[in-house]
């Protein structure tokens, strides 16, 4: 059984996080559908994959449970956690709309995840680390409650695509610290550093940069004919086939990696 989380975590919770004020803003635009996007139902087939019926799980970073509840009914237990309370009481809330017996949500910080080493038989965070001031630190944590031969599941930023320089921007002005970018050799030293052995990773985003070239903005309602191109349908994603050519994965705008702990 997932161990629950430890009371002395109170003062932490009163910190305050300046992506706070950003999901804050976002959190009734969040759902509970799996099916909404390509990137979510392909993050969902990856975790499915991985996941064993008897397995603990930890969502790092889960934000409304969107994962949490979606992964619930193909493992043992999940315990997801996040630093935004909002999120934390809007997940249990759903927990109880839901009627899930399975899944515990509170809070913590990826930096310094409140769980002792070799916990979890598979961890995963989505659309987290980006945010992240210390994003070896938190992966360092990720590793550290996995079990040995574990599963680790991370989503990580390309550092050469045009939308990070777009995204960056945005979040420093929304008084965040900055915005954190990997290129794929970084990624595969990090993961060599934490002893992961890469199985298998998904690029995304590498032709999805047209939204982001200079002046495009005013006139991006006029050509979303080119992201039906681009995304045709679900089962043929034009952009996810181009993202994962050798040529071009290192300049995709996101990995969702699969490691194993050794």
């Amino acid at each position: 059984m997932v161990e629950s989380l430890s009371s002395d975590l109170g003062l932490s919770m009163q910190k305050e996080y300046t992506s706070d004020l950003i999901h804050n803003e976002l959190i009734s635009s969040y759902g509970f559908q799996i099916d909404k996007h390509f990137s979510s139902e392909l993050k969902y087939e990856i975790l499915k994959k991985y996941t064993k019926i008897a397995d603990d799980l930890l969502d790092a970073g889960c934000a409304n449970g969107l994962f949490t509840f979606a992964i619930s009914n193909a493992c043992c237990n999940v315990q997801g956690i996040d630093i935004n309370q909002n999120f934390i009481n809007l997940a249990t809330q759903k927990k109880k709309d839901f009627k899930v017996q399975n899944v515990i949500f509170s809070f913590g910080d990826l930096e310094d995840i409140p769980f002792s080493s070799f916990i979890f038989d598979l961890v995963y965070s989505y659309s987290v680390l980006v945010l992240l001031e210390n994003i070896s630190k938190a992966i360092s944590e990720c590793v550290r409650v996995t079990k040995k031969d574990g599963i680790v599941i991370l989503d990580i930023t390309g550092k050469y695509n045009l939308s990070q320089r777009f995204w960056k921007k945005y979040y420093v002005s929304k008084g965040h610290f900055s915005f954190n970018a990997l290129s794929w050799d970084e990624v595969k030293n990090v993961c060599a550093i934490n002893n992961l052995k890469i199985i298998e990773s998904h690029a995304l985003g590498f032709l999805d940069q047209w939204k982001y070239l200079p002046l495009i903005s005013r006139v991006a309602s006029k050509l979303n004919f080119i992201d039906k191109i681009f995304h045709f349908s679900k089962n043929s994603d034009l952009d996810y086939k181009v993202s994962n050519l050798k040529i071009f994965k290192p300049f995709a705008n996101r990995w969702y990696i699969v490691c194993q702990k050794i």
